[in-house]
């Protein structure tokens, strides 16, 4: 994979203490995003893992900031609305809004309450990703 790749992204992000902005509650989230600039996925997604900016330009920033992004799963050949549409059957929206002001989506965070879910979500996609 190139570093100027283009796709979209599910980010796995830790929340240990609540976040007041939002009125996140701890536990585990997962983000849809996707990278269609110059820099590429892998560019984006090291961004979020390294938490590798002086400010903070989407609401993920604001979010892995406060908490800990653990993974990142990368789907160079999906479009953003093609994860968002996997992901929001098996995930619970968290945050009406939250990443997805620039779609029609209702949200692009989603509350991880279980593993298996997690795993579910992850099969899905990549049957998806072969399909």
């Amino acid at each position: 994979m190139s570093s100027v790749e283009k796709g979209a992204y599910l980010l796995i992000v830790e929340v240990e203490r609540g976040v007041e902005r939002w009125s996140l509650k701890p536990g585990l989230y997962a983000y849809v995003g996707s990278a269609w600039g110059p820099g590429g996925i892998i560019a984006r997604v090291r961004r979020h893992l390294t938490k590798n900016f002086a400010r903070p330009r989407w609401h993920i920033d604001h979010l892995t900031k406060s908490g800990r992004p653990l993974m990142a799963f990368i789907y160079p050949n999906l479009t953003e609305d093609e994860l968002y549409q996997k992901v929001s059957k098996v995930l619970k929206p968290a945050v009406k809004g939250f990443g997805s002001t620039d779609t029609k989506h209702y949200t692009h965070l989603f509350l991880v309450d279980n593993l298996e879910n997690l795993m579910k979500l992850w099969r899905s996609v990549e049957a998806l990703k072969r399909g």
